[in-house]
């Protein structure tokens, strides 16, 4: 997982794994002390309760002090990315006294949802990928792990025996069923464990159930669904009452023009009747089978502050399937994802994340959409 490597690698690096819940959330004292009284009453596998509070509709106000201004350009685009796919917005240096105060400081971590008067978010020089930064900024609007979720086991087995000694709270679940807000659960969500993440051995510490999403677990960016949990939970909807339109394909109301679709990934157009928008290429299958060399970005060592990205479409003939399969990758490669990625959609719902390859696990099995 991109974000949970680098995450985890800097934390681990700044002594800082044990002082932080779930790898790299800042707790309050009540948010901890109603942990310790849930873990004192309950065994490890039962649930914890919801513990964030939203931000409600005003615009966040923050500060930046110490950090980088490769971070800080960073950050600066993290909060781009909520901003043109959510109605929540933040307000550098903004009047208040509940507000957000980024520094350096050691590692990776956030505070979660508003807790009241000034709050922290660590960013460290390492905390240097648009994946990481927008992960903390998830859980600044509220968000705990994805895995955490009250549902998670119908999804993943959590492997007690794989997980490092201490990090076992790590691993507890929510009671709270609102926490799902009515989202599915999603693997490929950006707060979702990687896994092997807390491992005591490089063995997984969650299995998954959908053996096709072992290696797919988080992601770099905000899926589809990160997304509407966002909205739903900051009543982002109520935009666009009165309003009323038809997505396709799976697409949402955008919140920020009610005239318009959100679309997940694939689709594009107004109605998400189309194909996406920015970098495309589309390739015609036929029965024989064909090889296709794809590229993306540039040739460059220096880490940018945002992702580029690019959809491929391969269509069959009328009353027929798709089937693919990656061979290999090639040039900013990493078996997290880190640099970059492909990921490969073969379901008719086109919400959840793909399956997604970086570089040890090629070549893929074949897919068939």
């Amino acid at each position: 997982n991109v974000v949970e490597s680098e995450i985890s690698f800097t934390n681990r690096q700044n002594g800082l794994s044990d002082s932080l819940f779930e790898g790299d959330i800042q707790l309050t004292d009540n948010q901890l002390n109603s942990l310790i009284s849930k873990h004192e009453t309950r065994s490890k596998r039962q649930a914890v309760t919801r513990l964030a509070t939203s931000w409600g509709k005003t615009p966040i106000p923050y500060s930046i002090y110490n950090i980088s201004d490769h971070v800080k350009e960073t950050f600066r685009n993290a909060l781009t990315h909520w901003e043109e796919v959510t109605c929540v917005r933040f307000i550098e240096n903004g009047p208040g006294t509940d507000r957000v105060s980024i520094y350096a400081n050691e590692g990776c971590s956030s505070t979660v949802g508003k807790v009241g008067g000034e709050q922290t978010m660590s960013l460290a020089d390492s905390c240097k990928s648009l994946g990481t930064v927008i992960h903390e900024v998830e859980h600044l609007l509220g968000v705990f792990h994805t895995q955490s979720r009250v549902d998670r086991d119908s999804f993943v087995e959590v492997l007690s025996e794989n997980i490092q000694p201490g990090s076992e709270h790590d691993f507890e679940k929510y009671s709270d069923t609102s926490e799902t807000l009515g989202i599915p659960y999603e693997y490929g969500s950006l707060l979702h464990y990687s896994d092997t993440l807390f491992s005591s051995n490089g063995q997984p510490t969650l299995h998954s159930l959908d053996p096709l999403y072992q290696k797919s677990m988080g992601s770099h960016l905000p899926s589809f669904y990160d997304i509407a949990l966002i909205n739903t939970f900051y009543s982002c909807y109520d935009n666009c009452m009165g309003t009323s339109i038809t997505c396709r394909n799976g697409g949402i109301q955008d919140v920020n023009d009610c005239s318009r679709c959100l679309c997940p990934q694939g689709y594009g157009g107004r109605l998400c009747e189309g194909d996406p928008e920015g970098c495309l290429k589309v390739f015609d299958a036929t029965e024989s089978i064909q090889k296709a060399t794809i590229s993306v970005g540039e040739n460059s060592k220096t880490m940018k502050t945002d992702y580029d990205t690019c959809s491929y479409v391969f269509r069959p003939p009328p009353n027929s399937k798709v089937q693919i399969r990656v061979e290999a990758l090639a040039g900013a490669i990493s078996s997290s994802c880190v640099y970059a990625g492909l990921e490969v959609k073969t379901k008719a719902d086109a919400r959840p994340r793909g399956i997604r390859h970086c570089s040890t696990d090629l070549p893929s099995p074949w897919y068939v959409s």
